[in-house]
């Protein structure tokens, strides 16, 4: 009788589960997927804070309150009253913050507004991305993160708010 020589099928089989498991584990390590997910989330949220402010948007323009400067709309599906600037969500936590989901203190997400200049910008991180949060958050300990968007409001009537992303970091 000959004596096989060579892999069984159970071996072959085993060893590529090993293998395949091994990869799995290994590949994060290995592969900077991290980064590119996080600029996939900055992506999503820049296009969610986009529609919000189409939609509060259209509803200032059906309650007639797109030529005031600042004005308090009350939105079905939000709690508490949205502040807006000629018509678009104003760059706080009470207006595009009270639009989207998830940016209240708590979540993923952490969020300042900068109300020294003109127009008012909100700047929106990952809470992951700054090394501690506390109550006395910084926009530089934001944008020294790198991986962080902007919502940018309007200061006049023909404008429109301006979103930007910030990936370079991520």
């Amino acid at each position: 009788m000959k004596k096989m020589s060579g892999f069984t099928l159970i071996e072959l089989v085993v060893t590529l589960v090993m293998l395949g498991t091994l990869s799995v584990t290994a590949a994060p390590k290995l592969l900077p997927l991290s980064g590119e997910a996080y600029k996939a989330q900055l992506m999503r949220l820049k296009g969610s804070m986009g529609d919000a402010a189409l939609m509060a948007h259209a509803h200032a323009i059906l309650a007639g309150e797109t030529n005031t400067p600042t004005v308090r709309l009350s939105m079905p599906g939000v709690n508490a009253d949205v502040h807006l600037r000629f018509g678009y969500p104003a760059a706080n936590y009470q207006g595009i913050g009270q639009l989207i989901d998830g940016l209240d203190h708590g979540g993923d997400w952490t969020s300042m507004g900068d109300r020294g200049s003109t127009p008012h910008t909100y700047y929106v991180t990952f809470r992951s991305k700054i090394p501690w949060v506390k109550s006395s958050l910084s926009i530089s300990e934001i944008t020294n993160s790198g991986c962080y968007m902007t919502y940018t409001d309007v200061n006049q009537k023909s404008g429109s708010p301006a979103l930007n992303v910030f990936s370079d970091g991520c």
